[in-house]
């Protein structure tokens, strides 16, 4: 199970190895609570900048140590601003994979059974700038996008 929390960075500092971000608020580690976390100094990390929300998976960070660099965004991650899926915010997808797409997500809609899709547009660093998703559970159909420029 996750939990994500959401935190602004108030102060960032960097070295070659990661970047400490320090939070509005406290994380709960398995050594104790602090107001900063620790990533790696690396993509997607080094593109976040002081005033961004991030996300910090609370019921997998008390797994780790305060001091921990995290490497990935399994865990920590930048908030995302969520964006109404609608013609004209996909039309950054190309048609055909837009089509595509799309064409599969009324399909398992239709099938009935639970299902998730995702589609992602990256940059030429590798940052997911736009995500898209159809998903349905127990019945309940959502799909909308994630503005992950900010």
């Amino acid at each position: 199970m996750t939990n994500w929390r959401q935190y602004k960075i108030t102060s960032k500092s960097t070295n070659s190895r990661y970047i400490r971000f320090s939070l509005d608020g406290y994380v709960r580690y398995n050594n104790g609570s602090e107001n900063w976390v620790d990533c790696e100094n690396r993509t997607p990390f080094d593109g976040l900048v002081v005033g961004d929300m991030i996300e910090i998976d609370t019921d997998r960070v008390c797994n780790y140590g305060s001091g921990y660099e995290f490497p990935n965004t399994s865990v920590v991650r930048k908030s995302a601003q969520i964006v109404p899926f609608s013609p004209s915010a996909s039309s950054i997808i190309p048609s055909g994979i837009r089509q595509n797409f799309l064409s599969n997500v009324s399909d398992a809609y239709q099938s009935g059974e639970d299902f998730q899709a995702f589609i992602e547009q990256r940059d030429s660093s590798g940052r997911v700038n736009f995500q898209w998703y159809g998903a349905s559970k127990d019945g309940n159909f959502q799909q909308g996008g994630f503005d992950r420029r900010r």
